[in-house]
């Protein structure tokens, strides 16, 4: 046990990047964002440990601060905003996923057809409303490659 606690003691900042190496493969292995923040700890005290006399108990302090901080605020926002989970019900109905979103015009609407432009991409739409190039239009429905509109 003693020889445990003296390994435990002698750690220097090339340890902490190989633990940060550890936990990154461990993540990559897993994909569960959870050990991408031990990983990041431990990194930022190897960063700790070069930049500052730091001893061995200082070092396991402050990875254990840095792991408990960055695994909550990382949970918020990866898990809270980046990867938010999809609708059961348009899981595989992407399109569906376009319904409510509001685009622009490219071109005036001829007997109820026209083209939107939504982002980056140029829909063809159809819509009860006339509708003049330049205006806001919101998605009600998709049906196959075309996007029901009406005027916003």
């Amino acid at each position: 046990m003693n020889a445990l606690f003296d390994m435990l003691a002698r750690v220097e900042p090339m340890h902490w990047l190989a633990i940060a190496l550890v936990f990154l493969v461990a993540e990559i292995v897993t994909g569960t964002t959870y050990l991408l923040w031990p990983a990041a700890a431990a990194a930022l005290t190897a960063a700790l440990a070069f930049l500052m006399p730091v001893d061995a108990a200082q070092q396991w302090a402050a990875f254990a601060v840095l792991t408990i901080v960055l695994t909550l605020t990382g949970h918020y926002y990866v898990r809270g905003r980046w990867l938010k989970r999809t609708d059961p019900v348009t899981l595989n109905e992407r399109s569906q996923t376009l319904i409510g979103l509001t685009g622009v015009a490219e071109a005036a609407f001829v007997a109820g057809f026209g083209r939107v432009k939504l982002d980056d991409t140029v829909w063809r739409a159809t819509s009860a409303d006339e509708v003049a190039i330049g205006e806001r239009v919101e998605i009600i429905s998709v049906e196959g490659a075309t996007l029901r509109v009406k005027r916003v």
